[in-house]
């Protein structure tokens, strides 16, 4: 990939409504979760599973950690069962107002990149805004898109959201198990 083109990440609809779902369910602490799917030669990822965080997890005002648990025991079973692996997170900034990555988020994913060996890395951060509409406003989630070619080094690419229509095929069969 060259330094003009950039990397999309590809999300099911039904992967998508877990992080809407569960962002707008925490409006005033970090919540998040773990992303798996499969990489393209091009260094873009599809996402087939976005979790919530487990019942173990940690949230704080601007601080989350998934429940480390739920997290190994789903990321051997979707190699296992699904040949799909471990892509990164997802997290929200709920309304504090940081529509970026931290500096605790570049540190976490670099950090992972180093311990795992995993270069290639992607981070969904959500956040909500105020949408007004007349006299009255709600909160709706924004979603923004990071994919590292080299996460250890915070080597990161211009990156686009595509939406991809339906159910995951991976959700579907967990949901069937």
């Amino acid at each position: 990939m060259t330094s003009d083109e950039r990397a999309a990440v590809r999300i099911f609809e039904s992967e998508l409504a877990v992080l809407v779902d569960e962002t707008l369910g925490h409006p005033s602490i970090e919540t998040g979760g773990a992303l798996f799917g499969l990489w393209s030669h091009g260094a873009s990822p599809t996402v087939f599973l976005a979790t919530r965080p487990g019942a173990g997890a940690t949230k704080r005002s601007a601080w989350f950690q998934l429940d480390p648990a739920l997290y190994g025991e789903l990321q051997s079973i979707l190699w296992t069962e699904f040949g799909v692996q471990h892509q990164g997170l997802w997290h929200s900034h709920h309304r504090i107002g940081l529509h970026d990555l931290s500096s605790g988020d570049l540190q976490r994913a670099a950090q992972y990149s180093r311990k795992n060996r995993r270069w290639k890395f992607t981070d969904l951060l959500c956040y909500l805004d105020r949408q007004h509409s007349g006299h009255e406003s709600s909160w709706i989630v924004c979603i923004k898109p990071h994919v590292y070619s080299d996460a250890a080094r915070g080597d990161m690419l211009p990156t686009t959201l595509h939406i991809l229509p339906g159910e995951s095929p991976v959700r579907a069969a967990l949901r069937q198990n």
